[in-house]
């Protein structure tokens, strides 16, 4: 969720905002995930710029998700990157009274960028100081590096530019990606029990979304098609 929106994002090439990032905990914290994205989009009054009260996101989710520190568009890391660790504390001790400590992780991001290692060391202090887990995340969006350039893709025709006016804006490697477990394991060796808690939350937050699907009547389509066959011949 993007939280602190001034404006509608449609066509920036890094929209603003703070990304509140959360994991629903079962098929009720999914209904609940639902309720609080869908009903700030039309608060807004305009597209692409939902409006969140922040309070009635704790009222309504506290309990039933896991929250994440984020990525750079959290305000954790932000703070971190502005220099700021007195603030990123406090908003990682805000996110714990908030959530509680047991629904509250710190992520660990490892790109091979040149700070990586230096946020995640301050990272894994504050999470030790605040007395909540660590996670090793990686802040994936593909599968593997292949997909790296499919996602600069979607990244723009989100922005509405081409690739080249986001250049700048795009990863300088494609290292957001899935990893093995052995990979996760030596990149974040120095962090003991990072990457086995993030494979036991990926289990814990794991359910059936046909358990929560709507059961929707057929759509009518022409002969020797499905509904997805059809769907792209006409888009």
């Amino acid at each position: 969720m993007s939280l602190d929106l001034a404006a509608p994002q449609n066509g920036v090439a890094d929209p603003g905002g703070a990304h509140l990032l959360v994991l629903a905990r079962g098929l009720e914290g999914y209904r609940r995930m639902c309720r609080v994205i869908s009903r700030p989009q039309l608060a807004g009054g305009e597209k692409g710029r939902p409006v969140y009260d922040e309070d009635a996101l704790v009222d309504v989710l506290a309990g039933h998700v896991l929250v994440l520190t984020g990525c750079r568009k959290g305000r954790v890391r932000r703070a971190l990157a502005a220099d700021d660790k007195a603030r990123a504390m406090s908003e990682l001790v805000s996110l714990v009274d908030r959530y509680g400590r047991d629904n509250v992780a710190v992520e660990l991001i490892d790109h091979s960028l040149p700070l990586d290692s230096t946020y995640n060391d301050t990272l894994a202090s504050m999470a030790e100081a605040a007395e909540v887990v660590t996670v090793a995340t990686d802040n994936v969006h593909y599968a593997h590096p292949g997909r790296g350039p499919l996602s600069d893709a979607v990244a723009a025709v989100r922005a509405r530019q081409s690739l080249d006016d986001m250049e700048g804006w795009l990863s300088a490697a494609h290292m957001a990606f899935v990893r093995s477990g052995a990979e996760q394991a030596e990149f974040f060796a120095r962090y003991p029990g990072a990457v086995t808690r993030a494979a036991l939350l990926g289990v814990e937050c794991a359910f059936d979304l046909n358990l929560v699907a709507p059961d929707l009547p057929p759509f009518p389509v022409p002969a020797g098609h499905d509904e997805m066959s059809f769907l792209r011949e006409l888009t």
